[in-house]
């Protein structure tokens, strides 16, 4: 066993492997949940939307929270994720488990959006959906258990569609949009800085690869920017940058 995967959590690595800007400290744009940290979550950390896997929905659930499952199923063992929106692809861990990753065919409120699935001797069963009860409390829900992902390039939680999935629903999930993202390069950590008139961005390539040309899409829009270490140009939401270095850093401040 990895020392440092009992102590870290999987929803903090799975956003910061994706470039989704975090925070530690008060409510946040939206909140993320897996496996036990559900149990002791505030009620408050409803109010904002939640991403959660199967086992926070579990345990939700238990606290009589509706989150899109009626009944949990037998798991059953995925090799590909299919992205409906995208209709994108994409192979599983296989080697996690014995024949794939674990995914429950559950009995599943009518009225969930699946947003990817998986096809099993036949049956197409969400891998994720997203969900709106009658409180108004909204999930994005990864249909599997994080508990098992004891890698650190767990690839369901670490890679290109996921991390678009993430960005494209938290708006959905708050009604807010994210400060700032950046799409398509693995490991490409976010940080930012925000105010009501100047955004700061951080990022930071721990890859071994060069991040070409990354595009960081802004959750407003801006008419200055400020570049450090790096090149690049502001148009409008969009900010294109010039490439940026194996475990190199670029950061900018755009301005209204």
């Amino acid at each position: 066993t990895n020392f440092q995967n009992l102590f870290f959590s999987q929803g903090a690595r799975t956003l910061a492997h994706n470039a989704i800007p975090t925070t530690y400290n008060g409510i946040g744009i939206t909140g993320i949940a897996f496996d036990e940290n559900a149990r002791h979550l505030p009620e408050d950390a409803l109010k904002n939307g939640l991403i959660i896997d199967a086992t926070a929905a579990e345990i939700l659930m238990s606290k009589g929270i509706d989150v899109g499952i009626k009944k949990f199923g037998e798991r059953k063992y995925a090799t590909e994720e299919h992205f409906i929106k995208s209709d994108n692809y994409i192979a599983c861990d296989n080697s996690l488990y014995a024949g794939g990753t674990g995914i429950f065919d559950s009995v599943f409120n009518e009225k969930i959006e699946i947003l990817s699935d998986a096809l099993i001797k036949g049956k197409k069963i969400p891998m994720t959906y997203r969900y709106e009860n009658a409180d108004g409390n909204r999930f994005l829900v990864l249909n599997f258990s994080t508990r098992l992902a004891n890698k650190d390039n767990y690839p369901l939680l670490r890679h290109y569609e996921r991390g678009r999935q993430y960005a494209e629903n938290v708006e959905w999930l708050s009604g807010k949009k994210l400060p700032a993202y950046c799409y398509g390069h693995p490991s490409l950590y976010m940080l930012c800085k925000e105010n009501k008139n100047s955004l700061s961005v951080g990022l930071w390539n721990f890859f071994a690869d060069i991040a070409i040309e990354p595009v960081v899409q802004l959750g407003d829009n801006y008419s200055q920017i400020e570049f450090i270490n790096c090149g690049g140009r502001l148009k409008g939401d969009k900010v294109y940058l010039e490439d940026i270095a194996a475990f190199g850093f670029a950061g900018f401040e755009v301005k209204k």
